[in-house]
């Protein structure tokens, strides 16, 4: 066997348990030429896939030890440094190391001296550890001085190393001009790989300057030089940092794309330190989309990574990141808590970058919680810190928080906010970061109220609007859209206030009061769809895979389920249990947005033209009340200044109903009704007491929210209806005037936004049929008229429709899910669970399943079909970004033109009656509102308690 076939035997043997077995067989021909020869070959693997290098470190490594000289032990050293290193285990790379360059030292080799120390400074820095780094840099420059020919590879790597630590501690300009010679370096040499990282550097460095049109053209180059160079790993880091530029120029969803890329080429790779960091960047993008359980996760796992690989600069800034995060969903003592922590570890390491981003978001969590005083002395200590000139992103927020600090103070000192104002927008529109231009409009309109420019207002908050509509337009689905907008919700409240204000004075003002309230619901909708982009789909089956065992669990807690099985399977303990469910529905909600990001349009498509979301006042009340049905109005029922009010819409044009009622008694009526239609469904209350209370609600609601309305409804016989997501559970229809409900003089169809008049997103003009679908699930004999409610419908259909009915043990997740999509009538009589915590996870009970949102909104509805949900609380939701996250808006997101839910829990004989009836309405099908209006009012004639058929609304969205 020859030199080169014993080589290619023993690396084959690397990890092997045969391999001390052979070394001792061949120890004759082990010599030291074949040890670098196996050391080449580890080095060159090493940055690539690190843990074969490990492998194959420990393979050199005993070779070393059959040859048993102090040169063998040292060349074994200084391979294990660098494949640990390379392998994020720092703390023994630079032990390796340090062993290494003794016995070098000892045979005073300096050459290798000065390769070891530069392989520290590049674990120091790795490490977080920047000015060990830096120091031992100038070390490493002095060692290079005494060799005697200049080593331009080992320059290079040095310069390229400690450029990191000047970085890291806040010397930009050092940094850049470290990068310059490295990049240089490698030109000579001819390294193009390590060249391209050079470039990468000096791209990250510009983009934390804010020079983004510089930085993305070096990110550009040094990404396009990987993919050439065939080094995937390098390919992806440039990647991530393509995303960081994109998430700091606000385009969200550019930047997960970028992320999901840099993270799918980690995976391949096996590298978990790079995933953890491609993670903790998509964190901070959810937390800029507030999909902030998602983002706490995420960092808490980065943390956790960065922890055992002992990166310690990587753990604070996954640390800070699940603080802000937390500080976002009001958790704001942990917040500080983890924020106090990272800042003590900051201080230690002198990495002032982050120090200096870490105290803004502490001054921000000041305001948060009231402390006013406390967050302004932090940003005026800030501000006055001589190298912070360095970090205009950083000034940019500084400017805008004590603009906030400013008008929190008790008076508001709108002089201080208009400085800080001005300053802060010199900066934003030269970085060109639209999300940061929204909050400062914002402040801007509220000085100019402050000062009594209530036009100069207006303008502020609609330019901080039209830029909150661009990137909603941007994000491309509608769950994305929701989160987005959380935030920014004050905003469009601020311009409703406003308009409402003005319009009281100048009722020529009411059709831009029209436009703000539009603003101020989402539409229209954005459907996912369930197309991957790949064949592969593997995310899918990741998707698939955890909503099983959530399936699995959610079984163990349904007590229709025999407890004998929990046991078996050793779930007794339930809390243990509920947290895994927990953290199951967190990965599952971030695998459905991953799933999403991939199947939205590219990251280079063309910006939205927002000129549709922000139209002229007066043309958009045209065009809306040339939408209007005949004999139809849209009633617009918002809240300003804390109180309930109404904008109408009739052939006669606008009219306002003001003071209508106060947000407050809004609040306690539905939860008084809530209450009222559990004790009526539990039989708590006798018949007689029952009509006498829901009489006394629903009259009470009529004289706030109807009576007022009525000299404006003179010949109105249909209303599309907006109002609040909070206030949907509103029993409208039955709002009771003494001797008739509402709904007996006109039918409501609720509607997301005035915008779906425009868009005519109603069920489809012709009676023709289709493909019906539907499914009745009984829960196990809980529910015992879903059966005979599906036999009433199919009945009822006329034969040009294509039934396929699933009932009980056939109503399987399965079978729902593939007939779905071709759908033009979806009907689902059964058993339902609303989870306000989380209404991603709200269900429907099939026979071996769940249903849930998360199924549903990643379903592509492409018949536009009508839904009825026949289940209780099918029409519940949380408030969110304007619109109301539940079952409802998923079934609209998916692609469904309309919808029949109940807003509260639904009596199983009445509702099948109802269902019934529904479909015996010749017009079912074109006029949903129509049809449920004439239902209701039928079974109100026939004296049926009107909680147990006011519950069902039709939306269209």
């Amino acid at each position: 066997m020859n030199a080169s076939a014993l080589l290619e035997m023993l690396i084959g043997l690397a990890g092997s348990s045969r391999l001390a077995e052979q070394l001792a067989a061949f120890q004759p021909r082990l010599t030291l030429p074949l040890l670098k020869e196996l050391i080449g070959r580890t080095m060159a693997v090493a940055s690539r896939e690190p843990h074969v290098a490990l492998s194959m470190a420990d393979l050199v490594t005993a070779v070393a030890i059959r040859l048993n000289t102090d040169e063998a032990r040292g060349l074994a050293d200084w391979t294990q440094g660098v494949a640990l290193n390379a392998a994020g285990f720092y703390a023994d790379s630079l032990k390796h190391n340090l062993r290494a360059e003794a016995v070098f030292r000892r045979q005073a080799n300096l050459a290798r001296v000065a390769g070891l120390q530069i392989n520290r400074v590049a674990t120091l820095r790795n490490m977080g550890a920047y000015h060990d780094a830096i120091i031992l840099a100038a070390e490493a420059q002095e060692t290079l001085a005494q060799l005697p020919d200049a080593n331009l590879l080992y320059r290079a790597i040095l310069a390229d190393n400690v450029g990191w630590a000047h970085k890291q501690t806040g010397a930009m300009e050092t940094a850049l001009r470290c990068y310059q010679e490295a990049r240089a370096l490698y030109d000579d040499l001819g390294h193009t790989v390590s060249r391209a990282s050079a470039v990468l550097m000096t791209g990250l460095i510009r983009l934390q300057q804010g020079a983004y049109a510089e930085a993305e053209a070096h990110l550009q180059e040094a990404h396009a030089s990987f993919l050439a160079a065939d080094v995937p790993q390098e390919a992806a880091r440039a990647e991530v940092n393509l995303g960081l530029l994109a998430h700091q120029r606000g385009d969200h969803l550019a930047a997960l794309r970028y992320l999901e890329a840099a993270r799918g080429r980690f995976v391949r790779a096996n590298d978990a330190l790079d995933v953890a960091e491609a993670d903790l960047h998509r964190a901070l993008v959810y937390q800029d989309l507030n999909l902030l359980p998602e983002a706490i996760q995420l960092a808490q796992t980065a943390e956790r990574v960065f922890r055992q690989r002992h990166d310690r600069g990587q753990e604070i800034e996954a640390i800070i990141t699940r603080a802000q995060a937390l500080r976002a969903s009001g958790q704001l003592r942990l917040a500080d808590r983890q924020m106090s922590r990272a800042r003590r570890r900051l201080r230690q390491l002198g990495a002032l970058p982050a120090l200096y981003r870490l105290d803004v978001a502490r001054a921000a969590l000041a305001l948060d919680a009231g402390r006013v005083d406390t967050a302004r002395r932090i940003g005026q200590r800030l501000q006055r810190l001589p190298d912070l000139a360095a970090f205009p992103l950083l000034r940019l927020k500084l400017h805008l928080l004590l603009a906030r600090c400013a008008l929190a103070a008790e008076p508001p000192r709108r002089d201080v906010a208009a400085v800080q104002c001005v300053r802060g927008f010199d900066l934003a529109e030269a970085l060109g970061v639209s999300d940061l231009l929204v909050p400062l409009y914002h402040v801007r309109g509220q000085v100019r109220q402050l000062d009594g420019q209530p036009d100069a207002a207006q303008a502020a908050f609609q330019a901080a609007m039209r830029l909150i509509e661009r990137q909603r337009l941007l994000l491309q689905v509608d769950d994305l859209q929701l989160h987005y907008l959380a935030d920014k919700l004050p905003v469009y409240q601020a311009d409703v206030d406003l308009a409402h204000r003005l319009s009281r004075a100048e009722p020529a003002r009411l059709p831009r009061l029209a436009v703000s309230l539009n603003l101020s619901h989402t539409a229209p909708f954005q459907s996912g769809g369930d197309a991957p982009t790949d064949g592969k789909d593997t995310l899918g089956q990741e998707l698939n895979a955890l909503r099983a065992r959530w399936a699995w669990l959610q079984r163990q807690r349904d007590r229709a389920w025999p407890a004998a099985e929990t046991a078996a399977a050793g779930h007794g303990d339930a809390a243990g249990q509920l947290e895994t469910m927990h953290t199951l529905e967190t990965q599952i909600a971030d695998l459905v947005q991953r799933r999403s990001v991939q199947q939205a349009a590219r990251v280079n498509a063309a910006l939205p033209d927002v000129d549709a979301a922000l139209p002229d006042a007066a043309a958009y009340g045209r065009l809306l009340r040339a939408a209007l049905p005949a004999a139809g109005a849209l009633i617009h029922f918002y809240e300003a200044q804390g109180q309930c009010h109404a904008l109408l819409l009739t052939a006669d044009g606008f009219q306002q109903a003001p003071d209508l009622c106060s947000t407050a008694w809004l609040a306690q009526f539905i939860r008084a009704w809530r209450f009222f239609v559990t004790r009526l469904l539990g039989r708590v209350t006798t018949d007689a007491d029952a009509w006498t209370t829901a009489h006394g609600y629903l009259a009470a609601l009529h004289a706030r929210l109807v009576a007022p309305l009525r000299p404006y409804l003179d010949g109105v016989r249909r209303a599309a209806v907006v109002m609040p997501p909070a206030w949907h559970p509103l029993p409208l229809a039955a709002a009771y005037d003494g001797a008739r409900y509402w709904v007996e003089g006109l039918s409501l169809a609720y509607v997301t936004a005035p915008d779906v008049l425009l868009q005519r997103s109603e069920v489809v003009a012709d009676a023709g049929g289709g493909a019906a679908l539907l499914v009745g699930h009984g829960a196990n004999g809980r529910l015992s008229h879903t059966a005979r409610e599906v036999a009433a419908v199919r009945r009822a259909l006329p034969p040009v429709w294509q039934a396929t009915a699933y009932v009980d043990e056939a109503a399987t997740l399965a079978a729902v899910r593939a007939a779905l999509p071709g759908s033009r009538l979806i009907h689902v009589a059964a058993h339902a669970v609303f989870r306000p915590d989380n209404p991603l996870f709200s269900w429907i009970g099939l026979a071996d399943g769940q249903l849930t949102l998360a199924d549903v909104a990643h379903s592509r509805l492409a018949a536009r079909p009508l839904v009825v949900l026949s289940a209780c609380e099918s029409g519940r939701g949380v408030p969110r970004g304007g619109g109301m996250a539940g079952m409802a808006r998923s079934f609209l997101a998916a692609g469904a033109a309309g919808l029949i839910v109940s807003q509260w829990q639904a009596e199983d004989a009445v509702s099948a009656r109802l269902m019934g009836a529904f479909y015996d309405v010749a017009d079912w099908l074109t006029d949903p509102a129509l049809a449920l209006g004439g239902v209701q009012r039928g079974l109100a004639r026939e004296g049926v308690q009107p909680a147990l058929w006011a519950n069902y609304v039709y939306i269209a969205g």
